[in-house]
């Protein structure tokens, strides 16, 4: 459940605490979240789908379904996202 948002800097970070109810909205949540941020940086770098998957060696296809949450990703694929935006990835489980 989405309790408060907490903001640090220009990122805001959704705290979410364990209230019993459906796991799978809090999983969707996150995934939500985090490709929001990735389309986020991915506008801001003025880089597209096409180009995010050039420079990751992947068919623009791969990254769309990353990108719509149909395909479940790693952290490590997370962390090549990343490194292909050039941009720092935070990961933090408290």
């Amino acid at each position: 459940m989405l309790n408060d948002n907490v903001t640090q800097g220009t990122t805001t970070y959704k705290n979410v605490q364990d209230t019993g109810k459906d796991t799978n909205q809090e999983k969707y949540m996150y995934i939500h979240t985090v490709t929001e941020d990735i389309y986020r940086v991915m506008k801001e770098k003025g880089i597209t789908k096409a180009d995010l998957a050039r420079l990751m060696n992947t068919s623009p296809a791969n990254i769309t379904q990353i990108l719509n949450g149909s395909r479940n990703f790693t952290l490590g694929k997370l962390v090549d996202i990343a490194q292909a935006l050039n941009s720092k990835l935070i990961v933090k489980v408290s």
